[in-house]
């Protein structure tokens, strides 16, 4: 679902998500784009993902490269989300989602 007035440029999202009224997500691509700080080598090119049953809130800016874990709920907006940002899924409310400060790779 898409909120009246909202826009959505470049964004891959998942089923169940719901992107807020006068959001503004994604944007067009452009050189020297930060990549996505949790997966650069996915997050490159510009594009924003939105996981299954996320929401957007209100009224929010979301950049470019972005990464919009699953089940993220509005109450957990702080604010707008520069390029090449994230907001991960509520602890243990996904497997194998949300933010884990040890990289996989150590594991």
């Amino acid at each position: 679902r898409v909120g009246a007035g909202a826009v959505v440029d470049r964004v891959i999202a998942d089923k169940g998500a719901w992107i807020g009224a006068g959001s503004r997500v994604g944007g067009p691509y452009a050189p020297g784009i930060t990549p996505n700080k949790l997966c650069p080598e996915h997050l490159a090119s510009g594009l924003t993902l939105i996981g299954k049953s996320a929401r957007v809130a209100e009224g929010v800016t979301i950049g470019r490269n972005c990464r919009i874990d699953p089940e993220v709920t509005d109450a957990m907006w702080t604010g707008n989300l520069a390029d090449g940002d994230f907001v991960a899924s509520p602890p243990e409310s996904t497997p194998n989602h949300g933010y884990d400060s040890e990289p996989a790779s150590s594991r």
